[in-house]
């Protein structure tokens, strides 16, 4: 156990930044699996038997553009995915009973996941389906590859299990994606001829291949894991892209848009914050001498992002010039803060982000942890509020959710997490205010 809490804590650290982006960019994992919900044909897909492709209306659903296959004794499907060992992969689909009066009471299909290079089966588990109405139930699961693994590519395949009948078990919106998402880092701008340094998160430590490209930079091209001193002598909104390949295959293609802006708005020195009587008070200074400043707006994180709370304009004529901006009504719990500096082009920066707390302590306390089948938790609210309890997986998918109203002081509750497959999860508590605590916990 000693050995899991101290991966839990640390796989949460390096988890936790992907996380919080979940609210502005509703990320929900990279699906490597070509064509997950079938598009009307089964591009990507082989099979050793046959492919059976409708909408779901032809099997009892009600959404004629929503397609889906049947698993039955002589249809199955199986795809070769491309995989970086040394990686831990969510696993998910929607399974229901085809709804007609010849589909067995009960039908059952195999879901598994093979190494192609080890013949390593990563799952290989047998799920039944009894429903009597047209119902696309989620099963998520998880597995390891182990970074000594020869696997470059593994296979994901649907089988029929001891039906007899044509008529099976329905299956959509298959997905395997790594737990962690890869993610370019960089800034979201830069100048004109300015050195600008990128590089992909969460990839593994060793046995990618990098095949970058920064259209109009210098240099266009790039193999390197962390290139950097790229430039751009044409302002303007670029957008650059990395292809990673594990030696035989490419795994995943990501890409990012970026702005080059003719003239720095204006050089940030600092950016603090403080609370200060229930309020945050926000200082920054900048030098504004050979630049095109005009205004900051101040942003502050909610739950689709940053919103805009105000806007200062650059001193006129000054070299340099301190700033103050007061958020009179900060939300409960963590205050994330930065500044869009725009110049009179239109061109933009963003500063770091500050991070206030509001006197409320981050992160709901969860017990037990690791729990088996109920965890409880306790929240103290500062005010009575509607909130939204959710639990997420690692890749950002909704595992659990309900609303509950907190009143001020000590809340509890527990959540009924038995069905939840064992892994590392988040309990989330969020209000139309934005973000409002989390937790990380998990199930063993």
């Amino acid at each position: 156990m000693k050995t899991f809490n101290s991966h839990f804590r640390n796989s949460f650290k390096r988890k936790f930044l992907f996380f919080s982006f979940i609210f502005s960019t509703s990320v929900y994992g990279q699906n490597l699996i070509v064509n997950p919900g079938f598009n009307g044909n089964a591009s990507g897909w082989s099979t050793a038997c046959t492919i059976e492709i409708n909408p779901e209306t032809v099997y009892g659903g009600s959404v004629s553009s929503n397609y889906v296959t049947e698993i039955d004794v002589e249809r199955c499907i199986n795809q070769q995915v491309c995989i970086f060992p040394g990686q831990s992969y969510n696993f998910s689909f929607k399974g229901s009973r085809r709804k007609d009066g010849n589909t067995p009471n009960t039908v059952s299909i195999i879901a598994r996941v093979t190494g192609v290079q080890s013949g390593v089966q990563y799952i290989n588990s047998t799920f039944s389906y009894s429903n009597k109405n047209f119902n696309l139930q989620t099963t998520d699961l998880s597995f390891d590859i182990p970074s000594s693994s020869p696997d470059r590519k593994v296979k994901v395949e649907f089988l029929n299990s001891n039906n007899t009948k044509t008529y099976g078990v329905l299956i959509d919106d298959i997905s395997l994606s790594p737990v962690t998402s890869f993610a370019i880092q960089g800034p979201e701008s830069t100048t004109l001829n300015a050195g600008t340094d990128f590089s992909v998160a969460n990839t593994p430590a060793a046995g990618v291949n990098y095949n970058w490209n920064f259209p109009g930079g210098t240099p266009a091209t790039a193999a390197l894991q962390d290139p950097s001193g790229i430039a751009w002598s044409a302002a303007g909104n670029k957008s650059i892209s990395v292809n990673l390949s594990n030696n035989l295959c490419t795994v995943v293609s990501l890409s990012k848009d970026i702005y080059v802006a003719g003239i720095l708005p204006v050089k940030l020195l600092s950016f603090t914050g403080e609370r200060n009587n229930e309020k945050t008070t926000l200082r920054w200074s900048a030098d504004n001498a050979g630049n095109d400043g005009h205004y900051f707006t101040i942003e502050r994180a909610a739950q689709h992002g940053f919103d805009s709370i105000g806007k200062v304009f650059v001193t006129p004529g000054a070299t340099v010039s301190s700033y103050v901006f007061t958020d009179s009504r900060p939300l409960d719990g963590l205050n994330q803060y930065r500044l869009k500096q725009v110049d009179i082009q239109g061109g933009f920066t963003y500063s770091k982000i500050v991070t206030i707390s509001n006197n409320i302590k981050s992160e709901v306390q969860l017990y037990p942890n690791p729990a088996v089948s109920t965890l409880s938790y306790t929240i103290n609210s500062v005010t009575k509020k509607e909130t939204s309890i959710q639990v997420y997986t690692l890749s950002g998918k909704i595992a659990f959710s309900r609303k509950q109203n907190l009143e001020q002081g000590v809340n509890k509750g527990s959540v009924d997490i038995s069905s939840l497959p064992s892994g590392a999860y988040f309990l989330v508590v969020s209000s139309k205010e934005g973000l409002q605590y989390t937790g990380n916990f998990a199930k063993r």
